[in-house]
């Protein structure tokens, strides 16, 4: 449940027109919009893995759970970029989409990193 609100909340934010965007000239040196990229999409397959591991507590050994969170998050990732291209003021970027699926990617160490602290 949690992992589609949080899909929702990023379709929610990505397909806003452009013009609707807070603006953070004072930050453009650091892309921001990059960095958001990164993050919610790390939190979307940390929570994938959440969900697939609490469906089926075994899947925790199992690799296709770790495949699968950030494949996922970076296909919803490619599709939310594609919708954009139908919003005024957004366009595809393919650098959107890189930090979409590196950020993904990140989610498997970060679900590690909590699991291990957490036992």
């Amino acid at each position: 449940m949690l992992p589609a609100v949080w899909a929702a909340f990023i379709l929610l934010l990505t397909l806003m027109p452009g013009s609707s965007l807070p603006s953070l000239t004072f930050m453009d040196a650091f892309r921001p919009d990059k960095v958001a990229h990164f993050v919610v999409f790390a939190i979307q397959a940390l929570l994938l893995i959440t969900a697939f591991i609490k469906h089926n507590p075994r899947s925790i050994a199992a690799r296709h759970t770790f495949i699968a969170a950030p494949v996922l998050s970076s296909v919803f990732g490619m599709l939310i970029e594609l919708a954009q291209t139908t919003v005024p003021g957004r366009s595809y970027e393919l650098a959107d989409l890189l930090a979409d699926s590196l950020g993904a990617l990140l989610g498997i160490p970060l679900f590690i990193l909590i699991y291990r602290v957490g036992a």
